[in-house]
């Protein structure tokens, strides 16, 4: 599987960086048994970051009720109502609270040979997670794409889509997490977190970091 940023993308966000990792074979069963303990946010914490991801989101093409998702996460932590999923998603959102970075985990059987954070062209079919009507990205959105330019997530980070979710089943696991540029907190410590995790619970792991010098790996999945 190719994991890749596009040219249309650096263009417009030239110092984007993405940390990812595979985790192959997950043991859902030993994964499950782990503790999930949400960290607890005072009432302002994670507000200068929130007006940083609001700000980027105003100046790129998305629709107005875009948000990162680590946004949805530190208001969670600081009412104290973040609830279990399923155990890799707890995971990564563990680690996107860590790092103050926003996390995503999908499927690599769903790909089709390939992930791309990619401008949109407007027109690309998406369905939401939860939902079956299909949506369509916005000319420029900043989204991610699989290998037949179906988008696996809108606006960066925003919407999952429902084609391309994690379920109970799912035990092959790309992870990934957006720097839009050195303002940005790095997601390192959240992969870090990840791969002391998921080490004794998985047959293989492999971390990578692209960028406008390192635009795409293969990843063997």
């Amino acid at each position: 599987m190719k994991l890749s940023l596009s040219d249309a993308l650096l263009t417009v966000l030239p110092e984007m960086s993405v940390h990812a990792m595979y985790a192959r074979a997950i043991d859902l069963e030993s994964l499950a048994k782990l503790p999930f303990a949400p960290p607890s946010l005072g009432e302002t914490e994670g507000a200068e970051l929130i007006d940083r991801w609001k700000k980027l989101y105003k100046s790129l093409p998305c629709d107005k009720a875009a948000r990162s998702s680590i946004e949805y996460l530190i208001k969670c932590a600081r009412k104290g109502k973040l609830r279990p999923i399923l155990p890799p998603v707890d995971v990564y959102n563990m680690a996107s609270l860590l790092a103050f970075s926003p996390f995503g985990g999908e499927n690599v059987h769903t790909m089709r040979g390939g992930l791309t954070l990619d401008c949109a062209k407007g027109g690309e079919p998406f369905v939401p997670l939860g939902k079956d009507q299909v949506q369509e990205a916005l000319p420029g959105e900043v989204i991610w794409v699989d290998g037949a330019r179906r988008v696996v997530c809108r606006a960066m980070n925003w919407i999952e889509s429902d084609l391309h979710k994690l379920t109970a089943e799912t035990r092959d696991i790309i992870f990934v997490s957006e720097r839009p540029s050195g303002e940005f907190p790095s997601p390192q410590p959240g992969f870090d977190y990840l791969a002391d995790l998921f080490g004794p619970h998985c047959e293989r792991l492999e971390r990578f970091v692209l960028d406008a010098s390192n635009p795409a790996v293969t990843v063997a999945v």
